[in-house]
């Protein structure tokens, strides 16, 4: 997957927040970008699908609980792209 998010995060090893829009609205998500990440090298990706308890309108609910705080806790080493919608 090669991930087109803004330069300043490129090689972050943060959650990025981002927006979809389509006719139900605009909805927030997040990504997570690996450290030394970079569009020239694609890397694996992970797609977070959340349970009920964990979806909200802020798009910061999903990587409170489960695989977010395990990224958070490895985010220098943690190689993968992932997104939590």
């Amino acid at each position: 997957l090669v991930w087109s998010g803004p330069a300043s995060v490129a090689f972050g090893q943060q959650f990025v927040e981002r927006t979809y829009q389509d006719e139900a609205g605009t909805h927030k998500y997040q990504v997570f970008v690996p450290a030394g990440y970079t569009p020239q090298r694609p890397v694996p990706a992970i797609l977070f699908l959340h349970g009920a308890g964990e979806r909200g309108t802020d798009g910061r609910k999903p990587i409170m609980i489960g695989l977010g705080p395990y990224i958070q806790a490895r985010g220098a080493s943690f190689p993968f792209l992932a997104i939590f919608p």
